[in-house]
């Protein structure tokens, strides 16, 4: 199993090599490879929950896959829904990723059959074509840009990512307020983990505080044996 986390790891070079350094840094004993469709699941946290971990990378997808979720989205759009070639190749790749509390988003396998649904009681990417659709109306983007992903601002607040058409990637605030604006996937990858990472232990400290409050409550609740 290691071996393949490894090799697979190891496909992640270029523009991907900030995502490599950082899993691999993270591989233990704890990391495996879900069954279901071969997600690597890195660095188990059972604070914030029993499923939980810090890295969760999704296998890379087809070309084929990835036409066949755009026609099936545009018929959701008055225009054609299309990916740009940059996010592309990602997608091949990765067809989404945790890093963290950064979601980079794919292509669910329930949202790329007719009709398209979201799930929720399965392990999947969040979806490209909503965000594009939906969430990225609070945001405020131009139309040329392209929402795929998201990070924490802070506790009540997440901040949204778009890729421009001159591959520069852009961090804005609800509202429309830019938060920052990185030159490439790469620069964006480089600081963002690192941004992420330092906010990860209050989250996580925060996440197992509310768990054993949830936990008290349950056990008060039972009945005492007389």
């Amino acid at each position: 199993m290691f071996n393949e986390i490894g090799a697979r790891l190891q496909a992640l070079v270029g523009e991907l090599e900030p995502i490599r350094q950082t899993a691999g840094r993270l591989v233990d004993q704890t990391a495996k490879v879900d069954p279901s469709i071969g997600t690597l699941l890195i660095s188990h946290r059972p604070a914030i929950g029993t499923e939980a971990y810090a890295i969760v990378l999704y296998p890379g997808i087809s070309e084929e896959l990835i036409a066949g979720y755009e026609n099936i989205h545009s018929a959701r759009l008055p225009a054609k829904f299309e990916i740009p070639g940059e996010y592309r190749a990602f997608l091949r790749i990765l067809n989404g990723a945790d890093v963290y509390q950064m979601s980079l988003y794919g292509l669910p396998v329930s949202m790329s059959k007719i009709p398209p649904l979201l799930n929720r009681s399965v392990r999947q990417p969040l979806d490209l074509a909503t965000a594009n659709i939906n969430w990225k109306n609070r945001y405020r983007p131009n139309e040329s840009q392209f929402h795929f992903g998201s990070g924490p601002y802070s506790d009540n607040e997440n901040i949204a990512y778009f890729l421009n058409p001159d591959k520069s990637v852009e961090a804005r605030r609800v509202g429309g307020e830019v938060f920052t604006t990185w030159t490439s996937v790469r620069d964006f990858l480089t600081q963002e983990i690192l941004r992420v990472e330092t906010l990860f232990p209050s989250y996580e400290s925060s996440r197992k505080e509310l768990l054993q409050m949830l936990e008290m409550r349950e056990r008060a609740k039972k009945p005492r044996k007389k």
